[in-house]
């Protein structure tokens, strides 16, 4: 299925793995909450039920784990590949790592916990203190009273071990003064409706998941960009460019540098050789290394040899994202930092001479 080929639908892929009942029960949820809305509209939900790689064990992972993280990476990556709009995370326990997933996917990663949050926000104004069902780790990582804090909201956790524990988690919550009850495991959440009346009233969960799905504006979050960089043309200018990115960085800590993607191919044939009428045309190799970075997350590509900008225009015209000019910005440097400046002397490779790249942008900026 490829959820973003139907025109006039919203295509969600859903996290399932492990979570294979939590998966189950909001796809229920959404298919009702959709079915039930003002405004019915045409859905694709795709579900990962655990993929068959071999190199992967059939036990559920650790929660938390490293292997839990990479499962979970795998499904959204696959989602991402196939047009989704959002992708949701049944799963509680994959909200520990949830910050780490966003950071690393283009697609939405529609965080569960937030959701529920802002529906008791809403739903229940009067909450001010929150009783959560859920498992012992996380109980015991407090991820709820951290998402709690980012709202005024105070969370009291219980860990329940299994249903047969429900009801003592519940009274033990109420006696606590809690306003409000949230099942925060599939466990929890398919079994407090069977408890009967509470003193306060409970969350349906994968309910209030389902409608945020279904009806929020799901926008990519903002993002530093990602540079893609023509590697090859020549292997030393490549270093040389590197280097000086990351020493123009106004960086504190590795963290701060901007993703780069470096694709080196020196086989690119050569430039200056084809232009004058030697050579290889390198149209097609520079194409297929600029749809590499493209592929590969690249929002702006850098190619750092004059010569190859000689034949970018029928590249760019094809790629979804732009390749900065080299003559462009040298010449808008040169009119802004020597504006009484009109002749320039260009020191140049043959080809990068013939081309005329260069006193075209020049031209352009009133220089010769």
């Amino acid at each position: 299925m490829k959820p973003s080929s139907v025109i006039g639908r919203r295509a969600f892929g859903i996290v399932g793995g492990a979570a294979r009942l939590a998966s189950a029960e909001l796809l229920r949820k959404m298919h009702y909450a959709n079915s039930a809305a003002r405004h019915f509209q045409p859905l694709d939900i795709a579900v990962e039920r655990g993929a068959s790689d071999k190199r992967r064990d059939s036990n559920p992972p650790v929660a938390g784990s490293a292997e839990h993280q990479l499962r979970t990476f795998d499904a959204i990556r696959d989602f991402e590949q196939r047009g989704v709009l959002a992708v949701a995370l049944p799963c509680f326990e994959s909200h520990l790592f949830i910050d780490e997933l966003q950071a690393n996917t283009r697609v939405v990663v529609v965080d569960m916990i937030a959701a529920l949050f802002a529906h008791i926000r809403q739903r229940f104004p009067f909450a001010r203190r929150v009783g959560v069902l859920t498992s012992p780790l996380l109980c015991e990582r407090r991820l709820f009273e951290c998402y709690g804090a980012r709202v005024r909201i105070d969370v009291v956790s219980v860990g329940v071990e299994d249903a047969g524990a429900l009801r003592a988690a519940c009274d033990s919550l109420i006696a606590q003064g809690v306003d409000v009850l949230l099942p925060a495991t599939i466990d929890s959440a398919l079994s407090v409706q069977r408890l009967g009346a509470l003193a306060v009233p409970i969350v349906d969960s994968y309910a209030a998941y389902a409608r945020h799905l279904i009806t929020a504006d799901h926008r990519k979050p903002a993002r530093q960009i990602t540079l893609g960089v023509v590697g090859g043309v020549g292997p030393a200018a490549t270093v040389d460019f590197m280097h000086k990115v990351v020493r123009n960085t106004p960086a504190v800590r590795d963290q701060d540098h901007i993703k780069i993607i470096v694709e080196q191919n020196p086989q690119i044939p050569d430039r200056t050789d084809y232009l004058m009428g030697n050579g290889v045309d390198p149209t097609l190799a520079l194409y297929a290394t600029c749809r590499k970075l493209e592929d590969g997350g690249a929002d702006v590509i850098a190619i750092p040899c004059n010569t190859a900008h000689a034949f970018i225009a029928p590249i760019e015209a094809r790629l979804r994202v732009p390749i900065v000019s080299m003559m462009s910005v040298t010449a808008d440097h040169l009119r802004t930092t020597f504006p009484a400046v009109e002749h320039i002397g260009l020191l140049a490779t043959d080809g990068t001479l013939a081309s005329g790249v260069y006193r075209s942008a020049l031209e352009a900026r009133g220089l010769t």
